[in-house]
């Protein structure tokens, strides 16, 4: 049996932390290797309905999951990111748990869900 990557490990002890079923998440088809992945919202954009609750929860995941130590690389090291260096607090809202704080977020509010065609442009 395959060993599980870390995003699936990090994925499944960040929906048991916030209460979320892993199963409950969809897979899809990464847009340019084609692996399948549990959804993932990495685009920059992400509009919502109100009446869902999903930011407010997106930030309550984030807290509960920092309370219970998960950020990523808790060493203090800096990394450069673009223009500018990473220190260890931006590391805690940064990452593939960002994103996947938010999919947990959506998924456990809505099934309602709809994305853009991976090359769409919003103008």
């Amino acid at each position: 049996m395959d060993q599980p990557t870390r995003s699936i490990v990090i994925g499944e002890i960040l929906c048991r932390c916030c209460g979320v079923d892993y199963e409950e998440i969809p897979w899809i088809e990464s847009f340019v290797d084609h692996h399948r992945i549990k959804a993932s919202y990495n685009g920059g954009l992400v509009i919502v309905r109100r009446k869902f609750g999903i930011l407010r929860q997106w930030a309550d995941f984030f807290f509960a999951s920092v309370r219970a130590g998960m950020t990523p690389y808790s060493e203090d090291r800096a990394f450069r990111s673009g223009a500018d260096w990473i220190g260890l607090l931006s590391r805690q809202a940064v990452g593939i748990e960002s994103r996947q704080r938010c999919r947990l977020a959506i998924w456990s509010n809505t099934r309602r869900v709809q994305e853009l065609p991976p090359l769409q442009t919003i103008r």
